[in-house]
């Protein structure tokens, strides 16, 4: 329907970047949180006092949706992936960013990133040159595919 219900917010700021990481960060380090953590992995990674969700990377691309527009949220998600797409063919690195929507709705986070009124964070890529390319992770699952003819 190309309602491209869509804003982008990009944040290049070191201090932006790290007190978003502090505000998620608090939220995976509760205990609400972590007692649905099932991977004994995740919360080692979580809990290392180093951890930055980010990665050190220099800029976090926030794609916010039109909360007034039905389906917002997957065009905003296509959005990320075309993103992500887009950075990799123009040999940047960019992760996906799930841990940041866990602040969605928290006061600080919609402040640190101006968001504008009646759009709620949907998608987010961190962007970046990466210091390697890494080999695709390998696939644990066989492919699950059926064919409806």
């Amino acid at each position: 329907m190309n309602l491209q219900p869509w804003a982008f917010i990009v944040a290049t700021s070191r201090d932006v970047l790290q007190k978003l990481n502090t505000i998620v960060l608090n939220i995976l380090r509760s205990p609400e949180v972590q007692q649905h953590m099932t991977s004994e992995r995740m919360k080692q990674i979580v809990n290392a006092p180093e951890y930055d969700i980010f990665y050190g990377a220099p800029a976090l691309i926030v794609i916010c949706g039109d909360t007034k527009v039905p389906g917002a949220l997957f065009d905003c998600q296509l959005a990320a992936e075309n993103l992500l797409l887009a950075a990799h063919a123009n040999e940047l690195g960019a992760c996906y960013m799930g841990f940041l929507l866990l602040a969605a709705e928290n006061p600080e986070a919609q402040r640190l990133l101006h968001l504008a009124e009646g759009f709620k964070m949907m998608a987010a890529v961190v962007v970046g040159h990466p210091d390697n390319r890494p080999e695709g992770p390998p696939r644990r699952n066989p492919a699950r595919v059926t064919w409806v003819s």
